[in-house]
């Protein structure tokens, strides 16, 4: 049955027409008036490797030039297949049967050789990218090491194939058609791209899915193309070209992935963050007013002679009024240093710092819920840091597991010889592991219930900036199902 997704039951249909156009050309009988006419002529053949070729290198250059730290480093890690795919069938399409001499006679098995080079390369290449998670390369060097490979694998195989050809099993005898070498390696291609097409389906099929959906479409025609390349037994007849058919479709689905993976996909992105920042004003405007009407109240009702309010009450609303200023102080100093954090002016100390010193300090002006209970484990531990932007980050942890966390919250100080930790525990729901890789993204907030009230977004988001200003940093996971926000620091020694 299609899945609910638009795209990927679009996609099942056609891979449907496309399966029953393979079994139908595969089953007609051979039409006399095409005997001994090259259907896949040398002409043909360019125009569909040049192809090929020209959108291998236009995924390698999107996906490289557009690349970010903070975007999936499997879109480099295809560009760099196909680049190293563009390469190697650059030399299968000159090396085709008819074109001059390339070091070696030109021959239907010296192309296909490296026609089964390249596509060994791209099954390999697109079951790796399947199973590879949604994150951003591991260091700015990877990139490059991944160019190299791309460069590598393809000189390889030219060097193997132009300088060594002796050492290629047969793949094709003239007058009987394919071997059986030819034919099991295709099939061995086949079982590597059924796996990366099953996996990339599961990943097509959730309603996260970005670039998952074209790489499954491309994976499972490319099935089709190489299942046409087992059938023939001349390299001019219709199987053979209708697996370049298929090749040439599948290449559609790849550029189509990587450019809106790279391309729209920011523009969509710029436009959330627009709407984002709009939704983010009115919040900021709501959650400014709120405490200075509540200010405004109390202190007209304690200034009006005529009110009769015992002493008691009149402390009471006193207190409020102290609570609602700092409420309103911390919103501010948020904005004002998530600004300052912005254009690179605020400046952080290192000094020691006592962690539970300043955890008590941030506890001491925090009212709980009557249904919320805090604790605070582990002895007094020493870092390195800014003791206000510490206060901050720990303020900010606590108001939202006050906020969006469960009955219970924990703060557990410790660490090792070399890293201070500070922890603020929760037993609430957390957010779905579809929306982990957003949860320090500024004004973005999961979806909060109707009976909870409204937060600026940025809290989450300025705290890591502020670790990492103090090279420190902030995480967050689920374990046991409790949500942990665990900040970072390094240790200070204690007799500096």
């Amino acid at each position: 049955m299609p899945p609910d997704r638009p795209q990927t039951r679009q996609i099942i249909w056609l891979l449907l027409g496309l399966a029953t156009l393979f079994v139908v050309v595969w089953r007609m009988p051979p039409l006399s008036a095409l005997q001994g006419v090259p259907i896949m002529a040398l002409p043909v053949h360019m125009v569909a490797e040049i192809f090929s070729i020209v959108v291998s290198v236009m995924v390698f250059g999107i996906a490289w030039n557009a690349y970010s730290k903070d975007r999936s480093g499997r879109i480099v890690f295809v560009g760099c297949v196909l680049l190293a795919v563009g390469l190697i069938d650059l030399a299968h399409m000159m090396s085709f049967a008819g074109m001059p001499d390339l070091v070696t006679p030109s021959s239907a098995e010296k192309a296909i050789n490296f026609w089964l080079s390249a596509r060994l390369v791209f099954a390999l290449g697109l079951l790796i990218a399947a199973f590879r998670p949604w994150v951003p390369l591991a260091s700015p060097l990877t990139r490059y090491r991944l160019l190299t490979a791309g460069l590598v694998v393809p000189a390889a195989v030219f060097w193997l194939g132009l300088f060594h050809p002796g050492i290629w099993p047969r793949t094709f005898i003239q007058g009987q058609g394919l071997t059986a070498f030819k034919i099991g390696a295709e099939y061995a291609i086949i079982a590597i791209l059924l796996v990366a097409a099953v996996r990339l389906y599961l990943l097509a099929i959730r309603p996260q899915a970005q670039e998952e959906p074209g790489l499954f479409a491309a994976t499972a025609i490319t099935i089709l193309s190489e299942l046409s390349f087992t059938l023939y037994s001349d390299v001019a007849d219709i199987q053979n070209l209708l697996g370049h058919l298929f090749k040439i479709l599948a290449y559609f689905f790849i550029y189509r992935s990587v450019f809106v993976a790279c391309v729209r996909e920011p523009f969509q992105r710029l436009e959330e963050m627009l709407d984002s920042k709009n939704e983010f004003i009115a919040t900021v405007s709501h959650e400014l007013r709120t405490p200075l009407t509540a200010v405004l109240g109390f202190a007209q009702v304690l200034q009006d002679p005529a009110s009769a309010l015992s002493p008691g009450d009149r402390a009471e609303f006193r207190q409020s009024i102290v609570d609602e200023g700092v409420d309103l102080s911390n919103i501010v100093d948020d904005l004002l240093v998530a600004a300052r954090v912005e254009t690179g002016a605020l400046s952080v100390a290192q000094v020691r710092v006592d962690l539970r010193a300043q955890v008590a300090q941030v506890l001491e002006g925090m009212h709980l819920e009557s249904d919320q209970q805090l604790e605070v484990s582990g002895g007094a531990v020493l870092a390195l840091g800014d003791p206000a932007r510490v206060r901050q980050i720990n303020r900010n942890l606590v108001s939202n597991a006050m906020r969006h966390g469960g009955g219970t919250i924990r703060v557990d100080l410790g660490g090792d010889d070399a890293t201070a930790r500070l922890a603020v525990i929760d037993d609430g729901p957390g957010v779905t592991a579809e929306e982990q890789h957003r949860i320090f993204e500024p004004y973005w907030q999961a979806n909060q219930e109707p009976s909870q009230p409204l937060s600026l977004g940025l809290g989450l988001s300025l705290s890591r900036d502020l670790a990492r200003l103090m090279d420190g940093d902030l995480v967050y996971r689920r374990e046991a199902g409790e949500t942990i926000f665990e900040l970072s620091l390094r240790r200070a020694d204690r007799e500096t």
